[in-house]
């Protein structure tokens, strides 16, 4: 592992968009959040699997993270894996959320804290993993959420 103030002199080498202070690069392929519904209920979250996922392995579903966030995690790795923590919709967000999804694994939520470990050295990242079959078996689940089938 690097220490923080090597990760933090990468972080400030990485280019950024002109009008918003985000970076561009996160040096993960990037994939569109689309493709695999966009929507992961708390449940799915609660439920999946946690497993370590190599970081190269990860396609990124936003075009870039905010750089004080990701020295925010640098400074204090300890904040990157937070039991019990939720956002402002009440979701689970202890780890991140990665998506596995007809082969491909999406980068659901977490972007800044997988950001601040690739910058510290890790290659693999604790995250909880929602596998979801096939768009099919999420329009089930929504419909039947919805009550419109049984």
């Amino acid at each position: 592992m690097k220490s923080p103030d090597v990760a933090l002199n990468e972080l400030a080498k990485i280019p950024r968009l002109k009008l918003f202070p985000h970076l561009i690069d996160t040096g993960l392929p990037w994939a569109n959040k689309h493709d695999y519904g966009n929507k992961v209920s708390e449940a799915q979250r609660q439920t999946a699997t946690i497993s370590t996922i190599p970081i190269a392995d990860l396609h990124c579903v936003q075009i870039g993270v905010n750089p004080k966030k990701v020295a925010g995690f640098i400074d204090n790795p300890s904040k990157i894996d937070l039991p019990g923590r939720r956002n402002g919709n009440g979701y689970t967000t202890d780890m991140p959320i990665v998506v596995s999804f007809h082969g491909k694994l999406y980068l659901h939520d977490g972007h800044h804290r997988v950001m601040a470990l690739r910058l510290l050295g890790e290659t693999s990242v604790k995250a909880r993993l929602v596998k979801l079959d096939s768009k099919a078996n999420q329009i089930i689940a929504w419909a039947k959420k919805r009550k419109s089938i049984h």
